[in-house]
């Protein structure tokens, strides 16, 4: 179970598009597959590697950017 209930769709999984990533209230990360699911953590590593970002989400949180 997450600790936030307030989400942001940041991207999609790069294998399987039907996974969406979120970045939760709390600043996490978060997957979610299906709307009987509950999001589960995704770790930081995984985010470039897993994962596609929507380029056009200019309120998202990612100190990862210069």
């Amino acid at each position: 179970m997450t600790s936030t209930s307030i989400f942001a769709v940041i991207g999609c999984h790069r294998d399987r598009s039907y996974e969406l990533l979120l970045q939760g209230e709390d600043g996490r990360w978060y997957a979610w597959a299906s709307p009987t699911s509950e999001p589960t953590p995704v770790e930081e590593d995984e985010i470039e590697s897993e994962w596609r970002i929507d380029s056009t989400n200019d309120d998202r949180d990612d100190s990862r950017q210069s």
